[in-house]
């Protein structure tokens, strides 16, 4: 079996370390961290959902389900940093950011790819907007020197987490739709690295929220 394929095959599989993890430690998940929890739900279901529509009900193309689970991630992890960043930013810059997000998606969906279509502009949007949230968010950790050890807080290893997923996957979002239509070889390559990016994110989410009790 290729290595690309049981990348692939782990992918989801890995998502039942931060799914186990929020288990255990639910009643610690607080403040921004429960917008994560959310977000790891929103990634279960999404997996449970489209295989029970490729294997039960034969259902080839999932993408429209892409587009509006695009909607709901980004707003969760818009969430997560509101919480964080709302005595750092202006309280409306994220607000404002989601309210425009869902038009432009809308828009998108509408009048400039279809729901048939992998949807590269809101992907790529997406990646840059919350890679852009990371690191304000790492220049506030680093800036207002809250934490003696940044590593042994969960906002460290879940906002490291998504930087690297984001920023990875924004070339590969932005040429989706090329690399699924030309060289196979290079489509699989390219997809592999998005399934350990999501491996290595998952891994990064994992160990955040089982850093969450020992802030309390």
């Amino acid at each position: 079996m290729r290595i690309s394929t049981l990348i692939a095959v782990y992918a989801p599989i890995s998502l039942l370390l931060p799914v186990t993890v929020a288990l255990v430690r639910k009643k610690y998940l607080v403040n921004e961290l429960r917008p994560v929890a959310f977000y790891i739900g929103l990634q279960l279901f999404t997996e449970i959902f489209i295989r029970v529509l490729s294997f039960g009900f034969h259902v080839r193309n999932s993408l429209p389900f892409l587009h509006i689970y695009t909607v709901l991630e980004f707003s969760l992890i818009c969430w997560f940093y509101y919480v964080f960043l709302k005595d750092f930013i202006h309280k409306n810059i994220i607000p404002v950011l989601v309210t425009g997000f869902l038009l432009f998606a809308i828009i998108n969906g509408v009048f400039i790819q279809t729901v048939f279509e992998f949807n590269t502009y809101p992907r790529s949007l997406e990646s840059l907007l919350i890679v852009c949230l990371s690191l304000i968010a790492f220049y506030k950790m680093f800036q207002t020197l809250e934490y003696v050890r940044i590593d042994r807080t969960s906002v460290f290893w879940i906002n490291s987490g998504f930087t690297l997923y984001f920023s990875g996957n924004l070339f590969l979002f932005v040429l989706g739709n090329l690399l699924l239509s030309k060289d196979q070889e290079l489509s699989r390559m390219a997809w592999a690295i998005h399934a350990g990016l999501d491996i290595f994110m998952n891994i990064f989410i994992a160990i955040g929220l089982w850093w969450s009790r020992r802030e309390q």
